[in-house]
């Protein structure tokens, strides 16, 4: 696919209402071929005007998700300072609950992140960790790692294909819970 500036585009769509406007004034002998033409310039127009929305999704799809109902109040969230330098806030569902949350939700840099619990790592039993497929980076997913007391974190990496076990992905951010 061709990718056009919006200087291009303008010039486009001008050439294509002066072909338009040249196929209105012409006389055709065979009035059925007529609608044809017109409808497949409004296809392949329809067609570009489809492809631009759905590459402009895509390019800012990790920034849109739609958070109705898993916006937190500030005060609900757990605040962890990290390193490298940055701050990330989590905040658990079900809270306030005997059963270990299913899942949680990490804002990082004003971006919120849907994560869902997984099976801790077998080199650690206590504690709990979830994963989702969307992460920081456009192609990998993230993992968020806590001890037991959830005084200590870390977000690593999570290759999506799987190729590289859990404790062996990049840490993006080893992080302690700030104080209150």
């Amino acid at each position: 696919m061709i990718a056009l500036t919006p200087t291009h585009s303008k010039t486009a769509l001008l050439c294509v209402a002066f072909l338009l406007a040249g196929a209105g004034c012409e006389q055709k002998t065979e009035s059925s071929q007529a609608p044809s033409e017109a409808t497949t310039t409004e296809d392949v127009h329809a067609e570009h005007e489809d492809h631009d929305h759905e590459e402009h999704d895509h390019e800012h799809s990790h920034d849109e998700h739609d958070h109705a109902g898993h916006h937190h109040d500030h005060a609900d969230m757990t605040t962890y300072n990290c390193q490298p330098e940055q701050t990330i806030e989590a905040h658990y569902d079900p809270e306030d609950s005997a059963q270990p949350a299913t899942s949680a939700h990490l804002l990082i840099d004003g971006v919120e992140y849907d994560l869902t619990a997984m099976t801790l790592p077998q080199n650690n039993s206590t504690g709990a960790a979830y994963e989702t497929d969307i992460g920081i980076a456009n192609d990998a997913g993230m993992t968020w790692q806590l001890n037991a007391d959830a005084t200590k974190a870390v977000l690593r990496n999570k290759t999506l294909d799987g190729s590289v076990a859990t404790e062996a992905e990049a840490v993006l951010f080893d992080c302690q819970k700030a104080d209150s």
